[in-house]
């Protein structure tokens, strides 16, 4: 199935001592698509475009031999990162090399969506016009976006932007502010179990479980917003 979706393939090896110069690749993503950006090591910054096509840059570092390879399915397109040394394709299980560290920067037009993954580093993504994605185990992750913003890490702060979409921010180890224009239409949960809870709403049928878990409703509760931490606090704040 994996082979029927695969349009285009790219692959660079790469290494800090035949190739400091950085990955490049630009191409056409549909809006309602998304472009997934997939690595280990390394950071993901993606900031917004003005232009019809996404644009993908990674500056590699590290003496493991790696490559960048990019993938086009019915989804959108995938861009990861795989050992030089391992057969297997963008996937999942394909791992990268341990010493590499890749650091992705990405531009994205409007109205096409984001999905960036790491596991050692910090996503960002700035004044994006589509859906956002942003998972990592141990980093920060910051969102600013008109569409929905998802984000979940283990350690790290998260601090998301998103104007009348839905968001779920969830994180371990750290605290998570979530900026809103209003709380129009949404149904609200907030959890910690060590740490406070601060918004600046009223929020209908608010239901106050405890001084570290509330949740309400405002009109037909059709937007989402879920804020889940362990041990840090939460934020709601209004966007002026």
């Amino acid at each position: 199935m994996r082979l029927a979706l695969l349009l285009t393939l790219i692959s660079l090896s790469s290494s800090a001592a035949d190739r400091p110069d950085p990955f490049a690749w630009h191409g056409p993503v549909a809006p309602g698509l998304a472009v997934e950006i997939r690595g280990l090591n390394g950071d993901v910054h993606a900031e917004f475009s003005s232009g019809t096509e996404v644009e993908v840059y990674a500056q590699v570092s590290g003496a493991d031999p790696v490559r960048v390879e990019v993938i086009h399915h019915n989804g959108g397109v995938t861009v990861c990162t795989v050992s030089q040394t391992d057969p297997k394709q963008c996937s999942q299980q394909a791992p990268a090399a341990a010493d590499a560290r890749i650091n992705y920067t990405v531009r994205v037009p409007r109205g096409v969506g984001l999905i960036g993954r790491t596991v050692n580093g910090e996503v960002e993504a700035q004044n994006l016009q589509g859906d956002v994605n942003a998972e990592t185990v141990n980093g920060k992750i910051q969102i600013s976006t008109s569409g929905k913003a998802q984000a979940r890490t283990v350690n790290g702060n998260i601090v998301a932007t998103c104007s009348m979409k839905s968001a779920a921010l969830s994180t371990i180890n750290g605290s998570i502010t979530l900026e809103t224009a209003s709380l129009t239409n949404a149904a609200f949960e907030a959890e910690t179990r060590n740490g406070a809870i601060i918004t600046d709403f009223r929020i209908a049928g608010h239901r106050g479980l405890s001084s570290r878990r509330i949740g309400g409703k405002n009109g037909n509760g059709s937007r989402e917003i879920k804020l889940k931490t362990v041990n840090g606090s939460i934020q709601l704040r209004r966007l002026s």
